[in-house]
């Protein structure tokens, strides 16, 4: 079974190759891995969130599919800084309330070392081959 993804009518072009990387992928399982990422839009905004799917979720950010966050519409360009596998769906919310609490120093030291207690940092696995400034 095809996994359907919603598109943002407004960007359907551009969504085309994004559709087809999703069209192969099944349902997901209940056994998913879930992220803790942190973005940087144009403006220098630290963004955090949790995902199954970092790269659909980039993907709706940028508002290549419909979902979005409204904190970042037409703030692109959006880019990864910091990924992180979580062990758990709970300990990925976990890491996001405690990364909104701290200062934008405090994330700048984390993105700067890729490193969060008791995570595997995956950023590598995610940043686009060319990064738009």
């Amino acid at each position: 079974m095809t996994k359907s993804i919603p598109v943002a009518p407004e960007n359907t072009q551009a969504t085309e190759a994004v559709k087809q990387d999703y069209s192969h992928q099944s349902k997901p399982s209940s056994h998913n891995e879930w992220f803790l990422y942190i973005i940087e839009n144009k403006l220098g905004q630290y963004y955090t969130g949790v995902t199954t799917s970092p790269e659909r979720r980039i993907s709706q950010h940028r508002g290549l599919l419909a979902g979005g966050a409204k904190a970042l519409k037409g703030k692109q360009p959006i880019v990864f800084k910091a990924v992180f596998r979580a062990k758990s769906k709970q300990h990925a919310h976990q890491l996001e309330y405690q990364i909104k609490q701290l200062t934008r120093k405090q994330k700048e030291q984390i993105i700067h070392l890729q490193h969060l207690e008791n995570t595997q940092c995956v950023t590598s696995l995610f940043v686009d081959e060319i990064e738009v400034n």
